[in-house]
């Protein structure tokens, strides 16, 4: 790399660092792996609730170098973006890196998109293994694109990338599939058995290369089973991957190249352009010197594990739904599209033309349609787009400031959440309340990602993706829970089994009343709710038909008396009734 070059690429890492800072953000789900990463520092277990071994978390070495963060003191939202802000600035300088060797002087052409695309500069925090992830799958197929360095190096950072999501053998798969299709297409040979050999050989050793990588995969994969009791992680369970949702992935999909339309705009212009190179020059190709028809399978030789691995991750990508977060799982691909892409509009304009000026033009062309993209979210940064499949901006939901702000009350409340024993369950955008709280049990309810029994329950209709899975208060109450911080839903919703919580925009539902629990709670006065025996003693005072008097026996008993030993109350209600039924 040049030295002009160098500093070039230098202040375009700082400048889209800075920027990736001013946009730093967590989203909720990190508040999970947050919480496996303290728990580990706390007990020495990988586990949401202390003796549960539920692996609620995709992202394994990411959890415990965010547990590392913490036993050094630091915070795992400061750690977690610090690493994904550093990671982001390693991706930039090695695309610059690796665009100035393969593109030679056209090299800004790969790197200018990838410095203005916005979900790149977002997902660089988030408090998630975005960025690190596609650092690692960048590095190892950028690796495999310059045809230098050793195969096996590229297959281990894969495997890397596996520990910091297991999704990565959907690349690692792509990647080695499209190696053994252009060895099986360029083996040499006049004659279909020499050529069938060749073949052979070329796959037995690619396959060989596959140790070192397959050995640090296979022994993680044996300790997490070991560990956890569980061939796949509970998240997989928990989000019926087993299970293609083409619909929702299709949208996800549909919803990304939407926004970022020159990436598919610019591949169609890339296949008319090949198409004609192949329709209208064929004597020219025929009469390519040797030297030239080597470089050109050369070339593809060093494309075709970047091609396959990004075709196999698009697969997957649509076969499991995509993701309820907005580009997501697509960002991982984005500097490896741009790169493909820009060797590919460089081979087609200097075919029709070699000039400086056209590739100047592609370069500002691309640059500006990727920082001018179609936003869906634009002026409803939260609605369902898009058939209404629940893809949402997360980014646009929690905010830097409302995020801070709840961290400080909600860990002035954590004390006194211990010390009353109370048993919580969380739904949706609530991780982050639980981290804060810090209780000694809570329960992802939502769709089971901690709850090994819950996530492996039928799915009986797809809906929004990873939130199918629902806990029923019946569940709820078989895990002791005491405390659900969602509103109860309509059919549920009494008003003395409300918990009111100052701050915040929604009440809770009380599951079960202990007066153990809630008489530690109702010291706090910014929480509120209805004592019950009190409210039981004035019930029991009032006339009530005998249809009314029974169905709410009914939920008393649930709600109260199967938490706690009340005979005096008890055997008055059932007077009661009994008095009712007379």
């Amino acid at each position: 790399m040049g030295r002009w070059r160098s500093i070039v690429a230098i202040l375009l890492c700082l400048s889209a660092a800075v920027h990736a800072w001013q946009l730093r953000w967590l989203c909720d789900d990190a508040f999970i792996s947050f919480r496996y990463a303290r728990n580990l520092l706390r007990y020495g277990e990988l586990a949401f609730n202390r003796g549960e071994r539920v692996e609620g978390y995709t992202n394994f070495l990411w959890t415990v170098l965010l547990s590392g963060g913490m036993a050094l003191g630091v915070a795992p939202e400061t750690f977690s973006i610090a690493m994904g802000i550093a990671a982001y600035a390693l991706l930039l300088w090695l695309s610059a890196q690796t665009a100035q060797q393969v593109l030679g002087r056209h090299w800004l052409l790969a790197v200018l998109p990838l410095v203005v695309h916005q979900h790149l500069s977002l997902f660089a925090t988030s408090g998630l293994e975005t960025m690190a992830f596609t650092l690692f799958v960048s590095a190892a197929l950028f690796d495999f694109s310059l045809g230098r360095a050793p195969l096996w190096r590229g297959f281990l950072l894969l495997a890397l990338a596996g520990l910091l999501r297991p999704d990565a053998m959907a690349l690692y798969g792509g990647a080695l599939a499209g190696m053994l299709l252009q060895a099986l297409r360029t083996a040499p040979g006049s004659r279909p058995a020499v050529r069938r050999a060749a073949a052979a050989g070329e796959a037995l050793r690619l396959l060989r290369l596959q140790a070192p990588a397959m050995l640090l995969f296979a022994a993680y994969w044996i300790w997490r089973w070991q560990y956890f009791g569980a061939l796949f992680p509970n998240t997989f369970y928990a989000k019926s991957a087993a299970q293609a949702y083409w619909r929702q992935g299709a949208a996800y999909s549909a919803a990304y190249y939407g926004s970022y339309w020159m990436l598919p705009a610019c591949a169609l212009l890339v296949l008319l352009l090949a198409l004609y190179r192949r329709l209208a020059a064929k004597e020219r190709v025929r009469q390519m010197p040797a030297a030239s028809s080597r470089a050109e399978n050369a070339c593809e030789e060093r494309i075709a594990p970047v091609a396959g691995a990004l075709l196999a991750w698009s697969l997957y990508v649509v076969w499991i739904g995509g993701d309820f977060m907005f580009a997501r799982h697509l960002v991982v691909i984005a500097p490896l599209s741009y790169f493909l892409l820009a060797r590919a509009m460089l081979w087609s304009v200097h075919y029709l033309r070699e000039a400086r000026s056209w590739t100047l033009a592609l370069t500002v062309l691309v640059t500006a349609a990727t920082a001018l993209r179609a936003d869906p979210y634009r002026f409803q940064p939260s609605r369902n787009w898009l058939w209404g499949l629940g893809i949402v901006e997360e980014s646009a939901i929690y905010s830097r400031t409302g995020m801070q702000r709840n961290a400080i009350w909600l860990e002035s409340l954590s004390p006194l959440i211990q010390r009353s024993g109370a048993r919580l369950a969380f739904w949706g955008a609530g991780a982050h309340l639980i981290y804060y709280l810090d209780p000694l049990f809570a329960v992802e309810a939502s769709t089971g990602l901690t709850e090994a029994k819950l996530a492996r329950q039928n799915l009986l209709q797809r809906g929004r993706i990873g939130h199918e899975k629902a806990a029923s208060v019946a569940y709820l109450r078989e895990r002791a829970v005491d405390l659900s911080l969602y509103p109860p839903p309509p059919e549920r919703d009494f008003g003395w089994n409300r918990l009111r919580l100052q701050g915040m925009p929604a009440d809770f539902e009380i599951i079960r009343y202990r007066p153990q629990v809630m008489e530690k709670l109702a010291e706090h006065r910014e929480l509120q709710f209805v004592n019950f025996p009190e409210y039981l003693d004035q019930y029991m005072k009032r006339n009530h038909a005998l249809q009314e008097l029974q169905r709410d026996a009914m939920h008393f008993e649930e709600y109260y008396f199967a938490a706690v030993s009340d005979q005096a109350r008890y055997r008055r209600l059932q007077a009661l009734l009994q008095a009712a039924e007379r």
